[in-house]
């Protein structure tokens, strides 16, 4: 039951998200394009973002001492959680901000 309840959860979120896109009339992407986003790959981002959050913070004192801590924070932090949650939905050509 608790796994149930975890996946209507986890489908409420999504669409959540989803569903204001869906409303929106801009000339963003399309709708097809928007719910592979939502399904497919930020649920692959997540967890390659998690992933890469779990390296930075294993390797951070290393870091630190060389003196590289916001590169690596940069790469191993910063773009992968943009890229799962900060671009629109949908748009997979929309440039990095600086």
């Amino acid at each position: 039951m608790k796994q149930l309840g975890i996946v209507v959860l986890t489908f409420a979120l999504i669409l959540g998200a989803v569903s204001p896109s869906l409303a929106s009339d801009d000339q963003g992407a399309g709708v097809g394009a928007q719910i592979a986003d939502a399904f497919i790959v930020r649920p692959i981002g997540l967890v390659v973002s998690l992933a890469t959050t779990g390296i930075y913070l294993a390797t951070s004192p290393l870091t630190f001492l060389m003196d590289t801590d916001e590169q690596a924070g940069d790469l191993l932090v910063y773009w992968p959680w943009w890229c799962t949650s900060g671009r629109d939905l949908g748009r997979f050509d929309q440039p990095r901000p600086l």
